[in-house]
């Protein structure tokens, strides 16, 4: 389970010398992207298809496939036959290994779901055939919030040591780091969202709100005219629909947002950095300004219903969800995708990591 090595490049940063004993991994293109990254290793091949670990091994990492644990899989369990039951596979290896020649240290990361009251019985016996290896094992459940990175990714880890030793995980310290951070600053068009994706994740009818107030005191000015005729919201936010009382969640420049099916979800928008990143990033999108097609409010202009907005003087150009444009602006600021480059440094991976596999 060595995908690209990412904890492999978390020792390296820790400042530690690293000589790669030796990986298992089946999937082709992790294994071209492990070796772009860290040289040619050698692969073991799949775990189950050696019978035992090799020698002189000081940490191990043993992050089995999570597809049946995650609540975002069938939640099938580690059972016989589960790509999550190769975590049981493993310990067999373990196992077939005389002591004195095991790991001296394994070091387990899966999702949070592994806590759980559905699977508390495959909590315990991994823990239970741990202690029964020779390990001493300490757990914990981590947030990467806590510890540098903007992203809500919430994961157990199990650190086993091999005899009689003692371990204290890290303190989580402040996120001095925003979304905004992460970001690239010139993006391909084809991240962004279409006009019809628009549609399905902003909540349009909180924007159904007369122009109450809506001058300022000190000038003839308005605020940024929305999508719907006879509105006004504030021009730094985008209304996300949620499945909360009242239906929508605002959603401001630097926002993460979950842009699969809002409405049928909590928690869709998160301030200043992103939801939990699976195998695809294709689900989270991020509001970012547009920095090209807006233009300055200067004057009261007119929306019909078709909502379009008229450009007229100084009339600003602003939300248009028409099916002639394809640049959706809502109150001068867009929703688009995250970048494979962004994705890879909110895993908190380097740049320079990325381009070596990217090339």
């Amino acid at each position: 389970f060595s995908g690209i090595g990412t904890q492999a490049m978390a020792l390296k940063r820790l400042g530690y010398q690293v000589d790669h004993i030796g990986i298992s991994e089946i999937d082709k293109h992790a294994l071209k992207s492990y070796n772009a990254i860290h040289g040619e290793v050698k692969n073991y091949g799949g775990i189950g298809s050696f019978e035992r670990m090799p020698k002189d091994i000081d940490i191990c990492s043993w992050s089995f496939p999570c597809q049946d644990i995650s609540l975002a899989g069938k939640q099938g369990g580690m059972v016989d036959g589960s790509r999550s039951n190769y975590g049981y596979v493993f310990l067999d290896t373990i196992e077939n290994t005389p002591y004195e020649e095991r790991p001296k240290v394994l070091l387990m990361e899966n999702v949070k779901a592994l806590l759980s009251k559905t699977f508390s019985e495959d909590w315990k016996e991994i823990h239970l055939r741990l202690e029964r290896l020779g390990y001493k094992n300490y757990a914990e459940s981590l947030i990467a919030t806590d510890f540098g990175i903007p992203q809500t990714r919430d994961r157990v880890f199990i650190v086993s040591i091999k005899g009689e030793y003692s371990y204290t995980f890290p303190k989580p310290f402040k996120l001095n780091k925003k979304l905004k951070d992460y970001l690239e600053t010139k993006v391909d068009e084809k991240y962004y969202l279409s006009d019809k994706q628009i549609e399905q994740i902003v909540n349009w009818k909180a924007y159904n709100k007369p122009l109450e107030n809506a001058r300022n005191e000190n000038d003839e000015t308005i605020q940024t005219i929305t999508a719907k005729s006879n509105t006004s919201m504030n021009s730094s936010m985008v209304l996300i629909k949620e499945t909360t009382k009242k239906g929508y969640t605002e959603a401001e420049e630097g926002n993460g947002v979950y842009i699969d099916r809002p409405h049928q979800k909590r928690g869709v928008v998160q301030k200043d950095k992103i939801q939990t990143i699976k195998t695809s990033a294709n689900d989270i999108g991020v509001v970012v300004k547009d920095t090209e097609n807006y233009l300055e409010s200067n004057v009261l202009g007119s929306i019909d219903n078709s909502r379009r907005a008229w450009k007229e003087d100084k009339i600003m150009g602003t939300i248009t969800t028409n099916s002639d444009t394809s640049k959706v602006l809502l109150n001068n600021l867009r929703i688009r995708k995250l970048t494979p480059l962004e994705a890879w440094r909110l895993m908190g991976i380097d740049d320079e990591d990325f381009h070596k596999a990217k090339a």
